[in-house]
C-alpha cells in the first residue's frame, strides 16, 4: 500500500480528472520525470514535496499532525498573440477551483481534513517558443497513527 501522502497526490490528480476537465485544459498526470517536448503541451503534473508534522508532541502521541506538500506544475506555451502566463491561466483556474478548500478527502476515504492553496509560482523560458511552467502549492492537512505513515488516524 501507498503512503498517506503519496495518495493524497493520487487523489488530487483524480479529482482534477473527475468530472472531466473544461475544453482545452489536459488531464492532470502523476509526476513527469523526463524532458517534456513542447507537442506534448499543455501538461498538468503533480508531485509531492515535503511532509511537515504539525503535531505539537512530535510524534510522541498516537496520533500525528501532518502538512502534505504539494504541487501542480502548469507548463503551457504562448503564442504570437497570447503571452505564456496567460495561456496558463485557464489551466491555473481548473486546479485551484477542484482542489482549494476540498475537504475530507472523499475520493480517498479520509486521508486529509482539507486542501489550502499556498500560491502560485510563474517561471518562464525563451526559446523558439514562449514557454510558461506555472506551479501551483497546496498544503493537505492530514494526520496518521504516529510511526506509520499508511494508516489515517
Amino acid at each position: 500500500m501507498s503512503t498517506i501522502p503519496t495518495r493524497i497526490v493520487d487523489d488530487a490528480i483524480a479529482l482534477l480528472n473527475t468530472p472531466a476537465p473544461p475544453a482545452g485544459v489536459p488531464n492532470a498526470t502523476r509526476t513527469f520525470t523526463f524532458a517534456i517536448d513542447p507537442a506534448m503541451l499543455p501538461t498538468i503534473s503533480g508531485y509531492l514535496e515535503e511532509i511537515d508534522i504539525r503535531d505539537p508532541s512530535q510524534g510522541n502521541g498516537p496520533v500525528t499532525e501532518d502538512d502534505v506538500h504539494f504541487k501542480l506544475e502548469c507548463r503551457v506555451m504562448g503564442d504570437e498573440t497570447t503571452a505564456p502566463d496567460v495561456a496558463a491561466d485557464p489551466l491555473i483556474r481548473h486546479v485551484v477551483s477542484r482542489l482549494a478548500g476540498q475537504e475530507k478527502g472523499v475520493q480517498a476515504g479520509m486521508l486529509y481534513r482539507t486542501i489550502l492553496f499556498n500560491g502560485v509560482k510563474y517561471e518562464y523560458q525563451q526559446s523558439d517558443h514562449a514557454y510558461c511552467l506555472a506551479t501551483v502549492r497546496f498544503i493537505a492537512r492530514s494526520q496518521h497513527k504516529t510511526g506509520d505513515l499508511e494508516t489515517w488516524a
